[in-house]
């Protein structure tokens, strides 16, 4: 916009001193440049040095924040990183799991209200320098938004988006992920007229046990693809169209911890064998071992036929290019059927619910060849990583977007 501005000044002043150019009749009579001329010819001068020096200002002032982020982050470490804030306090895994009856407690209390009325506590989105920020939040019974300073002030607590609603600021609208699924119903979103949502499938996040709770609940168990009942109650969407087309539904989907979601692509390796013989646990792992699978990303076509999609960040399905987020809700593989029944809740899916409950309150699980290896391995994913420190390292680099963005620790393998 300042080019703009300058290059227009420049053109105007220059057709105005035009007018007072003297012919050369008028010149060699004269024998001086009007001062008319050199008048505008000084203002366009003073006008174009004042904006070049101010475009290097901003240029500059823009150039020191960057070096002082850089270097304030590499002091600090990716671990202290807290999304797109920079958090100087101590980080532990105990908030993954949202809010504890505890704070839940302490909120009511501080605000005076019963447990019906506490405050909410939510991620909430703002713009800063043209990319998203989150930051955590309440929202008060009377709809007021404000921020959560319990949080911003602890010193022991790790908060990002999974487990909460996401509140957007008036200038953060909904935009595309930055990878988005296909419109099948093995890897496409789904979409519910009816109850006015979408989920975003997220590949080894809890996806595959998801789409089919979707179909089963509201299509019936006999009905695979849906294809006996009416489109609008729900049907397989492709996610980047989803988002365009229906910007107003709610939009949920599940994260997972990326030390646990590695293990589980690891694992699947053993379903999509790519020499010639069975299929089944070990059938690729025996062989090729979950450190080399971690440490040599470019041998792994060598050893299975399983998509490379199933490698990419949960981050590109779940945000778009300037990190806002595409969900309103995002749940946890960790806590999936609290969180599910959370959102079930939320839509007023009632139909969902009542399917939920007749299967023991929880949703069954679909692929489970990472808790079939883990078993080999004791059950216990820790043991499964070892002490291998430059295998943990490599994950917590490869997957570094999805540790800031999603809250999760680069230095707390879990247990499971």
């Amino acid at each position: 916009k300042l080019l703009n501005f300058i290059i227009i000044t420049m053109t105007m002043t220059t057709r105005s001193s035009r007018r007072y150019v003297p012919t050369s009749q008028t010149r060699q009579h004269l024998g001086f440049i009007p001062k008319k001329w050199k008048a505008d010819f000084q203002r366009t001068t003073f006008c174009t040095l004042g904006l070049i020096g101010l475009v290097s200002y901003q240029t500059l002032l823009l150039i020191a924040t960057d070096s002082f982020m850089n270097r304030y982050e590499r002091e600090q470490g990716p671990e202290k990183e807290f999304g797109l804030i920079l958090d100087p306090f101590e980080r532990t895994p105990a908030a993954v799991s949202g809010s504890a009856p505890a704070e839940i407690e302490s909120l009511e209390k501080e605000s005076g209200f019963g447990p019906d009325q506490a405050p909410q506590s939510m991620a909430c989105v703002e713009r800063v320098l043209h990319k998203c920020q989150m930051y955590a939040c309440l929202k008060h019974a009377n709809g007021t938004v404000t921020r959560d300073k319990r949080i911003m002030e602890s010193r022991d607590s790790l908060f990002g988006y999974p487990g909460h609603f996401v509140h957007r600021d008036i200038d953060v609208e909904r935009k595309s992920m930055t990878q988005g699924g296909g419109s099948r119903w093995d890897a496409g979103c789904a979409v519910s007229d009816k109850y006015k949502f979408v989920y975003v499938h997220v590949l080894k996040s809890g996806g595959s046990a998801t789409k089919e709770f979707i179909r089963k609940s509201l299509c019936g168990e006999d009905d695979a693809d849906c294809k006996r009942v009416d489109e609008h109650i729900v049907k397989p969407v492709g996610c980047s169209s989803a988002v365009k087309q229906y910007p107003d539904y709610f939009f949920f989907s599940f994260a997972r911890n990326p030390f646990s979601r590695m293990y589980s692509m690891y694992s699947m390796m053993d379903g999509f064998p790519k020499a010639s013989g069975k299929k089944g646990p070990g059938s690729v792992t025996d062989e090729f071992k979950f450190d080399q699978f971690v440490l040599k990303p470019t041998e792994r076509s060598k050893h299975t036929l399983m998509s490379p999609s199933h490698y990419i960040e949960q981050s590109k399905f779940l945000f778009s290019s300037d990190n806002c987020p595409v969900f309103d809700y995002l749940g946890r593989l960790e806590y999936y059927d609290d969180d599910m029944r959370t959102i079930l809740n939320h839509l007023n899916a009632t139909v969902m619910l009542q399917y939920m409950d007749s299967n023991g309150g929880r949703v069954e699980p679909v692929n489970t060849w990472g808790s079939s290896k883990k078993k080999s391995k004791g059950g216990d994913l820790i043991s499964a990583y070892g002490s291998e420190e430059n295998v943990i390292q490599k994950v917590a680099n490869d997957y570094r977007r999805d540790f800031e963005l999603l809250g999760y620790s680069t230095r707390v393998v879990p247990s499971h």
